[in-house]
């Protein structure tokens, strides 16, 4: 996980994203899981839109090998 000073600096939709590619996640609100257990703020707000649901979905994909 990250600390509270990288956190600080990676945008929640960069992070969202990263955790998707990870490997380690199984769906959207797994990645929200683990973005609220990190310590982001809002993170309805900062993954809010399809455009973010839709990243965080071809990540999931690509990891899982279905992209």
């Amino acid at each position: 996980m990250l600390d509270n000073i990288e956190m600080e600096k990676v945008p929640v939709l960069e992070r969202a994203i990263g955790l998707a590619r990870s490997g380690g996640c199984t769906s959207v609100n797994h990645v929200r899981q683990l973005l609220r257990r990190e310590g982001y703020a809002d993170v309805a707000v900062g993954l809010a839109g399809a455009a973010a649901n839709r990243a965080i979905i071809d990540a999931l994909r690509e990891a899982l090998g279905r992209g």
